[in-house]
């Protein structure tokens, strides 16, 4: 499994590729939406994990998928 870092891609504030580590990747408005309500919960980072799409046909492409909670803040209930 491959992981990225929000601020790995900049901390982006709105949909569109972003480049890092030798990929464009794909970031959604849904995932600038995640990260931001994740980073406004007082958590240094949000960690994603790296969809690798290869086609049959074309480039192979790359976007967010699932984000990962490494930890937790002092506020934050354990559910």
């Amino acid at each position: 499994m491959h992981l990225v870092r929000w601020s790995d891609l900049g901390f982006p504030k709105k949909e569109g590729y972003y480049y890092f580590d030798g990929m464009d990747i794909w970031v959604r408005q849904f995932d600038v939406r995640r990260a931001k309500e994740w980073l406004d919960a007082g958590n240094d980072d949000a960690i994603f994990q790296l969809l690798i799409i290869e086609q049959v046909s074309g480039p192979t492409k790359f976007m967010l998928g699932g984000m990962q909670t490494p930890g937790r803040t002092s506020h934050q209930p354990l559910v």
